[in-house]
């Protein structure tokens, strides 16, 4: 929910600002920024605002709650008390994460530590809102 709540005010700043641009109004220089900033995290083509707002939208909860049980095994694996991956997201970066027991001979990828469940809900969010 507190995801749900920071992507809110981002959607929300950010159909403030497309209704002002929409009018004709400059836009800040701090505007500006931030809207470059948000089409990098969101992985939007810079200044195309209507691609931008059909990213910038909550997850429903319930949708996420269901994939972290699944694929946290209800919060018991090993990835999920280890580095509080509770969608099991993968990284490449060889120095950082866990790496699973069973992993594909040559392959180097590995499970994503974040800091809090609240972290990995956060990326949870930012990767469903930023693919296809």
């Amino acid at each position: 929910m507190q995801t749900n709540e920071e992507i809110l005010l981002d959607r929300k700043r950010l159909l403030r600002l497309h209704a002002q641009i929409q009018k004709g109004q400059k836009l800040k220089a701090v505007d500006r920024l931030w809207l470059i900033v948000l089409a990098e995290r969101y992985k939007v083509k810079r200044g195309d605002l209507e691609a931008l707002i059909a990213r910038v939208d909550i997850v429903p909860p319930s949708l996420a709650l269901a994939q972290a049980a699944e694929e946290s095994g209800w919060g018991t694996s090993r990835f999920s008390r280890l580095g509080n991956a509770i969608f099991g997201e993968w990284t490449f970066n060889t120095l950082e994460g866990v790496i699973p027991r069973q992993r594909d001979k040559g392959k180097n990828h590995r499970i994503k530590i974040f800091k809090s469940l609240l972290h990995s809900v956060r990326a949870y969010a930012r990767n469903l809102n930023s693919h296809r």
